[in-house]
């Protein structure tokens, strides 16, 4: 893990988060949770972002309500000019090697 990375920082990343869901169905309780894949590559460190892993659940007079279980911190990454930013664990960046190839 980079000690401190600082914006615009070239930075390469073995994992990401993706935004996982999981229910039974319309209008009924999930949960939603970031899962760890594997993923490499190299980007530009935009800053640290708080994630929240928790249930969601839907009641009529208010619509879905998501109540948060755990929070963590993560990394957020753009991995190219044409991307959108990504969610990186902390602990899996470091400074990229090289410069990019022109």
């Amino acid at each position: 893990m980079m000690s401190k990375a600082e914006f615009g920082s070239r930075i390469s990343f073995t994992h990401s988060y993706k935004r996982r869901w999981s229910s039974e169905g319309r209008h009924h309780s999930g949960r939603k949770h970031w899962q760890r894949t594997d993923n490499v590559g190299d980007g530009i460190f935009l800053g640290q972002r708080t994630l929240a892993d928790g249930r969601s659940y839907y009641e009529e007079d208010y619509g879905y309500i998501f109540e948060p279980d755990s929070h963590f911190r993560a990394a957020l990454v753009c991995p190219g000019p044409n991307l959108n930013p990504i969610y990186v664990p902390l602990d899996a960046i470091t400074p990229a090697t090289e410069e990019p190839k022109q």
